[in-house]
């Protein structure tokens, strides 16, 4: 078993991690432009030292009104291979917005729990799995599975 790193961050209430491989960067919070007739997902569009960055809403992802921004405090930037190994198009880059950046956390694939079957504050499909820590529980995100919806449900809309 080899060791991997989650970078954690925050949304709302709720700590969430993914794979460290998947981030390309993290950014102070930027400006968004919205995009008309964009599906709901996306947040907008931002500028991002020339190459054009589109914000996927990750409460809108969830469909949870409970779950907001308190304050978006930062953009992670994700690497385009992160969204290329499930076989999308390497478009724009894809990025989300969060409250608040954590730890990156080492872990092996023995520590991952899968998700609670009575999971009732994100759905299931976007949850790989959690990990349990002494300050308290960490989702992983399924990244994958939450660009490809995004992706998937902005070309039909086009």
């Amino acid at each position: 078993m080899s060791e991997q790193k989650l970078i954690t961050f925050k949304f709302g209430d709720v700590i969430c991690g993914i794979p460290l491989l998947d981030v390309r960067e993290i950014i102070p919070q930027m400006e968004h432009t919205p995009v008309p007739l964009a599906v709901p997902y996306v947040q907008g569009l931002i500028n991002l030292r020339g190459q054009i960055v589109t914000l996927v809403d990750l409460t809108k992802i969830f469909k949870q009104s409970s779950l907001t921004l308190q304050q978006g405090k930062y953009n992670i930037i994700l690497r385009n291979e992160a969204y290329a190994q499930v076989g999308l198009p390497l478009v724009d880059r894809i990025g989300f917005s969060v409250d608040a950046i954590g730890d990156v956390l080492p872990y092996v694939d023995a520590e991952l729990d899968a998700p609670p079957a009575n999971l009732n504050e994100l759905d299931a499909r976007w949850i790989e799995a959690v990990l349990k820590r002494p300050e308290g529980i960490v989702t992983i995100l399924n990244m994958s599975s939450i660009i490809k919806e995004a992706l998937q449900a902005s070309l039909t809309t086009v």
